[in-house]
């Protein structure tokens, strides 16, 4: 009987030729359902993939298969002539060898023409690309850039017993001149190191709670070691003296003023003008005592702002920064980032419809606050906020209350023009050899 057309196979022999068709032989499929070769091979075309492709054990099955009858072909066409069959079997595998050498060499021989082909590709394109050219950098005097510092929550006036804080903590009158020192020393040194001449005005964000007060919370004076006339008074003088030195290493420097809840002057939470604030007469005698250092043109080198609410909107080299103290912002968990992202969120809807259309689409650029003791950099889809450290560390309040007590520190950064924030510093205050071991007792 003549083989069969795979169209003359009914439903369920092509169901059963597709399901053995991974194990078996493509002649023994023919066999079997005596089928035609090549409608066979081309009907296999269609399975599904999981059935077209044969198995490990079918194609070395069917290899063996070829070889056999090749040999077995040679036998039969030498044996016609009288040769041995020892000499045709030894003569055929002598001709694989021939065949599987010819195979490696036309292999090995299209690797090197495709590897030629590509070094004469490759030296034919390379001649056409330019160097890229080299231009010097641009001269820092090309770059306008200006520094910025925020200041807050030196709480001047704090005394922060190390022995009843365990040496977890400690802060006071000879602590807060350590740290000025220190303050004023990485200043100079990122100025020498990261601006040069280029940077030739410092801007100071000063975010309240410069003073600590002494009717914030009852009990108050048992935790001073300064009134709070010597808290606006000596504090003031040695920040001066602070700018008067840095003058020598900017053209300006520039002063701008919110206040905090630790300058409140009343004991309870009171509506007080804005500038009834000890911060705002902390911040009038730094004034006054930096001029009274200067002549006549130096003093045109240093200029304060002072905020006559409890914010304030600066601008400088096309970057917004609104300043607030932050003690109206809420934290969660002990964490003001949540409240901080919705109150600048707030802020942007608030002051937005009070700008003047030339102002622009954007209502500020970055955020600046204090109060929480806790330094941190958010980045928020509108905008970045930086939260300032604070001088003191940990109080007894928040090491025995909250069981947190952040180090000292205060940001410092870099605003280049229309560049935004470019560059950022954490001032940490605290020199590490003044960090006292926790007691273990042993006996």
């Amino acid at each position: 009987m003549a083989p069969r057309g795979w169209s003359e196979l009914n439903h369920e022999e092509k169901q059963q030729v597709c399901d053995a068709y991974a194990t078996q032989t493509n002649p023994e499929l023919c066999a079997t359902f005596n089928l035609n070769r090549q409608a066979l091979e081309s009907a296999s075309r269609m399975f599904p993939d999981d059935k077209r492709f044969k198995t490990g054990a079918t194609r070395r099955r069917a290899y063996l298969n070829r070889t056999k009858r090749s040999m077995d072909n040679a036998l039969e066409s030498e044996g016609e002539t009288g040769d041995d069959p020892a000499d045709v079997l030894a003569k055929h595998r002598v001709q694989e060898e021939l065949s599987a050498l010819r195979k490696v060499r036309k292999e090995k021989l299209d690797a090197d023409v495709w590897t030629e082909t590509v070094i004469n590709a490759l030296e034919a394109q390379l001649p056409r690309l330019s160097p890229t050219p080299h231009s010097p950098p641009p001269s820092e005097d090309s770059v306008v850039s200006e520094h910025i510092l925020l200041l807050s929550d030196l709480q001047l006036g704090s005394h922060i017993d190390s022995d009843e804080m365990g040496g977890l903590s400690e802060y006071g009158w000879e602590v807060f001149l350590r740290r000025l020192e220190r303050l004023e020393s990485e200043i100079q040194s990122i100025k020498d190191g990261h601006g040069g001449g280029a940077v030739r005005r410092l801007n100071i964000l000063s975010l309240g709670d410069m003073a600590d007060g002494i009717s914030i919370f009852r009990g108050q004076p048992y935790e001073l070691d300064r009134h709070v006339a010597q808290q606006v008074t000596e504090g003031p003088w040695e920040i001066a003296q602070m700018l008067v030195r840095l003058l020598a290493s900017y053209d300006e420097v520039a002063v701008y003023c919110v206040y905090g809840n630790h300058g409140r002057v009343t004991e309870r939470k009171e509506a007080t003008p804005t500038t009834a604030s000890w911060d705002y007469i902390f911040g009038r005698f730094m004034e006054q005592f930096t001029a009274n250092q200067l002549n006549e043109r130096d003093r045109r080198r240093i200029q304060f702002t002072f905020a006559a609410s409890w914010w304030l909107l600066l601008e400088r080299l096309g970057t917004r920064i609104l300043m607030i103290h932050g003690d109206d912002v809420k934290s969660w968990n002990q964490l003001p980032y949540y409240g901080l992202e919705r109150a600048r969120q707030r802020y942007v809807n608030l002051i937005q419809q009070h700008l003047p259309p030339s102002s622009g689409p954007v209502t500020f650029d970055i955020l600046c606050c204090g109060h929480h003791h806790t330094r941190a950099y958010i980045e928020t889809s509108s905008g970045p906020i930086l939260l300032n450290g604070c001088w003191p560390g940990g109080s007894k309040f928040s090491a025995k209350v909250l069981q947190a007590a952040s180090a000292p520190a205060q940001w410092f950064g870099e605003i280049r023009e229309h560049g935004g924030l470019s560059a950022l510093w954490n001032i940490a205050l605290a020199n590490p050899d003044e960090m006292r071991e926790v007691e273990i007792v042993t006996d």
